[in-house]
Parts: structure tokens; sequence; C-alpha cells
């Protein structure tokens, strides 16, 4: 019985050790976030995020917005209740300088595809990573 409790014990010490070194090689969404994205259906919108909180929106090399951006796992956001709790619930709220505030669900974030949900609509953008 003594062998059995011990090999149980090195069972689950050793699928613990593995998750923590799986999991802790992942970036948070503030970090994946982080660089150039190509909108898949129009080539020439680029939404660009900088390591310091700002997003830019260009229309082919042109800019045509920036905002201030937040990913929290909050609700509300912009005034939607929305759920929580879940690993991967993480919310992306822009704001322009006039203080208004655009959310958008993230769907998918690695280090290839970005997709988000507008908030309040069935709009999904799809971008890639520059």
């Amino acid at each position: 019985m003594k062998n059995y409790n011990f090999k149980v014990l090195f069972s689950t010490l050793f699928i613990l050790l593995i998750s923590l070194l799986l999991f802790s090689s992942f970036n948070s969404p503030e970090e994946d976030i982080v660089g150039s994205w190509i909108q898949e259906e129009e080539s020439n919108i680029r939404w660009v995020f900088t390591a310091n909180g700002n997003c830019y929106w260009y229309n082919n090399s042109t800019i045509v917005e920036s905002f201030t951006f937040e990913i929290s796992q909050t609700s509300p956001q912009c005034r939607y209740n929305v759920k929580t709790g879940g690993a991967e619930d993480y919310y992306l709220r822009l704001t322009d300088s006039e203080n208004s505030k655009f959310c958008y669900e993230i769907l998918t974030i690695n280090n290839e595809v970005l997709s988000l949900n507008y908030l309040g609509t069935s709009d999904i953008k799809v971008f890639n990573k520059e």
C-alpha cells in the first residue's frame, strides 16, 4: 500500500509540474496583442498595439484613429453585461481622444491570430499578426 501511495503522489506532482511549465510559457493577452495586425477581409486595414497601451488604426499607411487600450476580465463592458470568471473571458476596450469607448470580446489571441467581436453586434474581425 505504501508503494501505491508513493506512485500516486509522484504522478500527481509530476503532472502538476508539467502543467505549471506549460501554462507559464504562455503570454498574457496584454503581451500577445502588442504588435501589428492586418485585417483578413481588408488587407489595407492595420491595427497596431504598443506596449505602452496605445492602439493606432491605419488605412494603408495613414493613421485614421488612435486610442488607448485596456484588456480586462470584468463586467460590464461599454454598458454590456458580459460573461466573466472563465480563463478565456477577455475584453478589449479602446478609448479615443474624446473619451468614446469601443468594446470587443477577444475570441482568439495568440502569436498569429486576433479575432474580436464588437460587443452588441455579430461583427467579428479577424486579424493576422504582421
